[in-house]
């Protein structure tokens, strides 16, 4: 491993106490746009907002997926193209809720649809709607992306450093969560990186 992405993975691996909260991690619950985007939104001629996401990132997604993991999206926004998304990656329409205006009542939702408590959930967000939940429930691990605005980022449990959309920053924090879980497709690639 290299750079920035190995020492943040070897600083998190250092911290004991956040491994131990990430191993009981069942839900992933991640926003959209500034999250999984770098926020930008582009508007058609009929005014649908369009949106580029990261392949790694769905990659991730993906992989914990299969590895029995819930992943959900939760964003304030709706609209086609983060529909397509949620196709794209065979999320269930109950782990998908589009619109929220009270994000502290959408997690509760979710939670209850993949049975996981307060302490088996990860929330990733950038912005204000997100925070909230970590607020109002501190037993979730709240994680956000390099890019958040930075007056949020002492609430996060753990800051990703890596900006939203093509850096990908969703995908090593799953990389992490995954590592720490023992179901990492990579385990021993990336066990091998960090003893170099």
């Amino acid at each position: 491993m290299q750079g920035i992405h190995a020492q943040w993975f070897k600083t998190m691996l250092n911290d004991k106490a956040l491994v131990a909260r990430l191993k009981k991690i069942t839900l992933i619950i991640t926003d959209v746009d500034g999250s999984l985007t770098d926020g930008t939104l582009h508007y058609d001629s009929n005014g649908e907002a369009d949106r580029m996401y990261s392949c790694q990132d769905g990659y991730a997604m993906r992989v914990a997926i299969d590895q029995g993991l819930h992943v959900a999206f939760l964003s304030g926004n709706a609209g086609a193209s983060i529909t397509s998304r949620t196709k794209k990656l065979s999320l269930p329409d109950h782990f998908v809720v589009l619109g929220s205006r009270d994000k502290r009542i959408s997690v509760k939702q979710l939670q209850a649809a993949a049975n996981a408590t307060s302490e088996q959930t990860l929330v990733f967000g950038d912005d204000h709607l997100d925070a909230v939940v970590k607020e109002a429930d501190a037993a979730i691990f709240f994680a956000m992306p390099n890019n958040s605005v930075f007056y949020l980022k002492h609430i996060a449990d753990c800051v990703v450093p890596l900006n939203a959309g093509s850096e990908s920053p969703l995908r090593l924090l799953l990389d992490l969560l995954l590592y720490v879980q023992g179901k990492h497709i990579a385990q021993h690639l990336i066990t091998q990186a960090l003893e170099r």
